[in-house]
């Protein structure tokens, strides 16, 4: 597919979360592989729904992929966490156009979703978010393409949260409770957040997180119970813990599955 050419071009989201606040998804990671699927799905259902998405202002979906993956020393967009499934940029970008509508991917080219280059490569997810404001003109939902927990309630949490933003907010994220941002991504940068990242990609300071003032950002409280949506593959750990975790979940699904079988038989029998 070619290059989006206007801001009227389908969008989708950007790049990889802090690493300060992985301590946090570590921590829900281990405790909820420890719980049976149903109480995480149970869990993520008590998350707010968003009214429907064409009656509000809704934002372009943005994902930046345009970085190098050095860390990880794999490409992290093409990553497939189960076998036959999706890659990591291909879920992401499908889960923001169930629930927006639209995407954009920025920084990397895609046959099958609308997508820009950076402006400026080798930025990082400040420079994958500022050319998303610049082409987009409007709202953006920023996404990094290596969180292979993110989903559909997070989400619309967000954008939920979004509308109850007071006036001179800029961006929208999800915060530890403590009055500390968890991450940058994901998170909803309105257009007013475009002179802080140029201001600051123009001082040298590329880390996203340090460049909205602190009393712009609107925060929505997680919990690091709730945050395993908010997980990343960022070290070669990330990636061993988030393959462990769904290898886990997959047996308890599989065993439930197999001792329902049983109770099918025996009662097949019964009868």
């Amino acid at each position: 597919m070619k290059p989006a050419s206007s801001p009227d071009g389908e969008c989708s989201a950007f790049c990889p979360a802090q690493a300060e606040a992985q301590n946090d998804y570590v921590f829900v990671i281990l405790s909820v592989a420890k719980k049976p699927a149903s109480a995480f799905q149970k869990n993520k259902s008590a998350f707010p729904q968003t009214e429907d998405m064409d009656a509000v202002d809704c934002p372009a979906g943005v994902i930046t992929a345009g970085g190098t993956s050095a860390r990880l020393g794999l490409d992290k967009a093409s990553l497939r966490m189960r076998p036959g499934g999706p890659d990591l940029l291909v879920r992401t970008a499908t889960l923001l156009k169930d629930i927006i509508g639209n995407v954009l991917i920025v920084g990397r080219e895609h046959p099958d979703f609308p997508w820009i280059p950076d402006d400026r490569p080798n930025l990082g997810p400040a420079g994958g978010a500022t050319s998303a404001l610049r082409r987009c003109g409007r709202a953006c939902l920023v996404l990094p393409c290596d969180m292979p927990f993110i989903d559909a309630p997070t989400l619309r949490r967000l954008l939920a949260a979004r509308t109850q933003r007071p006036a001179d907010s800029v961006l929208t994220a999800f915060s530890n409770g403590a009055g500390v941002v968890h991450t940058a991504l994901p998170g909803i940068y309105e257009p007013g957040a475009l002179p802080f990242l140029q201001q600051g990609l123009l001082a040298g300071q590329a880390a996203l997180a340090r460049l909205i003032p602190q009393n712009l950002v609107h925060r929505v409280t997680c919990a690091p119970e709730d945050a395993l949506p908010l997980f990343t593959v960022n070290y070669p750990a990330d990636l061993a813990l988030a393959l462990a975790f769904i290898r886990a979940q997959s047996g308890r699904a599989g065993a439930g599955t197999r001792r329902a079988a049983v109770r099918t038989r025996r009662a097949g029998r019964a009868v």
